[in-house]
């Protein structure tokens, strides 16, 4: 009887111990405390990495266009995402130490990357090609589309990277933009959540993720699921707002590259231990990175979406 009497007043501790907050709470498996560094440098290419926390965010929307429904739930490890679009003078950095000119459209990159555009991002590069080949030289990734959302939107399901309201003012857009590339982090005050620049606006860039429908959506497009047709995200410095909303998404082929497409790159821990990287910087002008280019030919039409 005293062993049965015991039992039950340890029985009735513990409820008391969880109803007031006492009792140590198991760690979810998503845990936002994390060991690492909450900004990393990749000295491959100089790009600043910033940690987003494992967890859970809503991604998506239950109004904007068909493509982007259901709003559903997303859970992400910890991953680290640049803070800013791959810029002009990393690119020619790339193909001066992999000794790969032929990349870039052939060359076409050089047209948007002349003197006084070294920090403007990156244009006319190709998922297939280009940015696959830089982000192998790299040691780094394209973000999911999972990945670019919920750095861009944070938790809170906002629908541009500051707030749920536009304003031109907070990125290169149109209207009000400048009718053209900015260079990167030219809009501070149009930083996502995370501290992120130039998630609206700019350009658009390339996520590692095929086109396809979310889940729970019965929407049936031939283009689904296919290789060469992948997500861009962000609008671009020639899109309205509705473009400009973090949930909204599109798709380019991956094969061609335009004025208006970039990317920035993303990494998942544990963080790699480069070698001692050579000690040359990029040239001051981006158009010197890599022997002459052959006659550039007419720019691949922009695909429709």
């Amino acid at each position: 009887m005293r062993a049965v009497a015991v039992r039950r007043w340890l029985a009735l501790a513990a409820l008391l111990a969880v109803a007031y907050g006492c009792a140590p709470r198991p760690v979810p498996k998503t845990s936002a405390v994390s060991a690492l560094p909450a900004v990393w440098i990749n000295p491959r290419d100089g790009s600043e990495m910033v940690l987003i926390p494992a967890g859970r965010f809503r991604m998506g929307s239950a109004t904007g266009s068909p493509y982007e429904r259901p709003s559903h739930e997303v859970t992400l490890g910890d991953y680290y995402i640049g803070r800013h679009e791959v810029t002009n003078d990393q690119f020619a950095r790339f193909l001066l130490e992999s000794k790969a000119g032929r990349l870039g459209e052939y060359g076409l990159w050089r047209e948007r990357a002349g003197p006084g555009r070294g920090r403007h991002p990156v244009v006319r590069v190709n998922w297939r090609d280009d940015v696959s080949a830089y982000c192998k030289w790299a040691g780094v990734r394209l973000p999911s589309e999972a990945e670019w959302e919920k750095a861009a939107r944070g938790n809170d399901g906002r629908r541009f990277p500051w707030g749920d309201h536009f304003q031109a003012s907070r990125c290169n857009g149109a209207p009000g933009g400048r009718e053209d590339t900015a260079p990167v982090g030219s809009y501070p005050a149009g930083a996502s959540p995370y501290g992120l620049l130039d998630m609206s606006g700019n350009v658009w860039e390339w996520c590692e993720t095929s086109w396809d429908a979310y889940p729970d959506n019965d929407l049936d497009n031939p283009e689904f699921g296919l290789e060469e047709f992948r997500i861009v995200r962000g609008g671009s410095w020639t899109d309205t707002p509705t473009n400009l909303r973090t949930s909204a998404r599109h798709w380019k082929l991956s094969f061609n590259g335009n004025t208006t497409t970039g990317f920035r790159v993303a990494l998942s821990p544990p963080l790699p231990a480069h070698p001692a990287h050579p000690a040359h910087p990029a040239p001051a002008d981006p158009r010197e990175a890599s022997p002459p280019a052959p006659a550039a030919s007419a720019e691949p039409p922009a695909p429709p979406r």
